[in-house]
Formats: structure tokens, C-alpha cells, sequence
């Protein structure tokens, strides 16, 4: 498909689907933002340097910035109607979220991105509540009418 005919793809793609797709490149750039700004940048290469001190650390660590990597390029197919670009996200947060729940019940993996709680009902609350925006994403592109019709025009296209 030529660059001009995804534009204007792109220009008559649903609101829910713009905004989801918008929605997912901005949390994952505001995310890592957010992760500097919190650790500064001093902090932040001793952050990456104790991370990748092991193997296993190094490979959770690799995996993460390949995810989200991932979910930026599936935040820009979504906007321009490729249907595999929601369901790219959809398998990411899959992803995503089992990582953490196994992390945070069981001790044989890496705890870089562990959920910390007293219990594993308020361990899953919090991974809920932190999932919540990419769970309206979800809900977005696949639950109205229009962004369903949307990418199915595209399959057919």
C-alpha cells in the first residue's frame, strides 16, 4: 500500500481507534520519561548497570525494552488500520502481565518488575489498577462497532 493511500487510511480511522493508538505510543514514551525523571540519569545507569549484572536480569531487562519497542510499532500499525498491529498489543500486554504475576508469586525469576504486596489478592489489585489504561486500550479497538468495522475493512482491502 502506498505511503499517500495509508495517510489517508490513517485520516478516516475512527475516533476510539486514534486514540487508542495515540494512547499506546504516548504511555510507553511517558513511561520511560516518567523512569528518568524519577531516577535521574546518574541513577538510571546504575539502575540498568545492577540489572545487568546477571544473565537472567539482562534478559528480563532486554525483553522489556524489546516489548515496548513492540508496542510502539503496534501503537503506528493500529493508527494506520493494520489489524495486527491491536492484536500485537494485546499479545504484549498478555505478555506483560504474566511476567509480573509470576514474578511477584514465585521467587525464580528476576524481580526487576515485581508487583510487591501482602497477599496474592492485593499483588493481583495492584497489577489491575496498573494495567487499567492498557485495558481501556484494549477495549477501545475491539468493543465499538466502528473500530471493529474499521479493521475489518482493511482485511478486505
Amino acid at each position: 500500500m502506498a505511503k499517500s493511500a495509508r495517510g489517508r487510511l490513517m485520516s478516516h480511522a475512527p475516533v476510539a481507534v486514534m486514540v487508542a493508538g495515540i494512547g499506546i505510543i504516548a504511555t510507553c514514551v511517558l513511561s520511560f520519561l516518567m523512569l528518568i525523571q524519577d531516577l535521574g540519569l546518574s541513577s538510571l545507569g546504575g539502575w540498568i548497570g545492577s540489572s545487568a549484572e546477571s544473565w537472567d536480569s539482562t534478559l528480563v531487562l532486554l525483553s522489556a525494552v524489546l516489548i515496548v519497542c513492540i508496542e510502539v510499532r503496534c501503537g503506528v500499525a493500529t493508527l494506520t488500520g493494520l489489524n495486527w498491529g491491536r492484536w500485537g498489543f494485546v499479545i504484549c500486554q498478555g505478555v506483560v502481565s504474566l511476567y509480573m504475576v509470576m514474578a511477584s508469586f514465585w521467587d525464580f525469576l528476576p524481580d526487576i518488575f515485581h508487583i510487591s504486596g501482602e497477599s496474592r489478592w492485593e499483588i493481583l489489585h495492584h497489577l489491575v489498577v496498573q494495567k487499567l489504561p492498557d485495558i481501556m486500550v484494549i477495549v477501545l479497538l475491539f468493543v465499538p462497532h466502528r473500530s471493529r468495522r474499521f479493521f475489518q475493512r482493511q482485511l478486505s482491502a
